[in-house]
């Protein structure tokens, strides 16, 4: 995203960067070859990675928010597979449950 005061400098030029920032940034191309498996609200979701060297890994999808795409990960900071975060989030569900 171009710095704010690109537009007080030069208006045109900073709209031709954000016109390139926003084409790049909401590119369907970013997120080809995942799903979505879970829904956070306001447009934020959790990416299954089906193809490709990040197979198999979670993502957070927090572009709604202008907070980019970021691997999700464990409570010990390891990136999350399905299974592994599934059982990390039913082990919460059940904890709270319990309090």
């Amino acid at each position: 995203m171009p710095l704010p005061d690109l537009a007080e400098l030069d208006e045109g030029e900073y709209d031709r960067r954000l016109e390139q920032f926003e084409k790049t940034y909401w590119s369907d191309e970013l997120v080809n070859g995942a799903m979505p498996i879970c829904h956070e609200g306001c447009a934020m979701r959790i990416l299954l990675a089906l193809t490709g060297t990040q197979a198999g890994n979670l993502w957070e999808d927090r572009r709604s928010e202008y907070g980019g795409l970021r691997p999700v990960l464990l409570s010990d900071g390891s990136k999350a597979r399905f299974g592994s975060w599934y059982l990390e989030w039913l082990d919460a569900c059940l904890a709270s449950a319990k309090s």
